[in-house]
């Protein structure tokens, strides 16, 4: 269910500009304008290794497509991670958007297949319930 337009940017702003952001996002901009964003942040450390960066989302402008704009943030992420000492950069693909996966294949990416993804939407009104087993 889609939030409210004012919580959207309320959260956007809190998550980018809070004196400790919970949220980055790199950008790349052509003629005064934004054609691209990385938005990531940084995970916990796993055991044994250091934190990583998880990337949430990649988008690019369809009219600079195949220019080298996504393959330019990918990369400063990927330097980004290794300037901040994170063991790996990490996302989520959408297993219909075959465009983002052969994009991720021509950069020299695998799928990494060990994880599955779970998601619970909590309810607004209060705290959720989870199965009584």
């Amino acid at each position: 269910r889609a939030e409210p337009q004012e919580i959207r940017r309320e959260q956007i702003a809190n998550a980018l500009f809070a004196p400790v952001p919970w949220a980055y996002a790199l950008v790349a901009v052509n003629a005064g304008q934004l054609v691209s964003l990385a938005a990531y942040s940084y995970h916990w450390p796993a055991a044994g290794l250091t934190r990583s960066i998880f990337l949430k989302e990649l988008y690019v402008a369809k009219r600079v497509w195949r220019r080298g704009v996504g393959r330019a943030l990918m990369e400063r992420l990927v330097a980004l991670a290794s300037e901040k000492d994170c063991s790996r950069v990490e996302w989520m693909a959408d297993v219909p958007n075959q465009g983002a996966l052969d994009f991720y294949r021509t950069l020299g990416f695998a799928p990494d297949g060990s994880k599955l993804v779970y998601r619970v939407q909590p309810a607004r009104s209060g705290a959720g319930r989870l199965a009584q087993t």
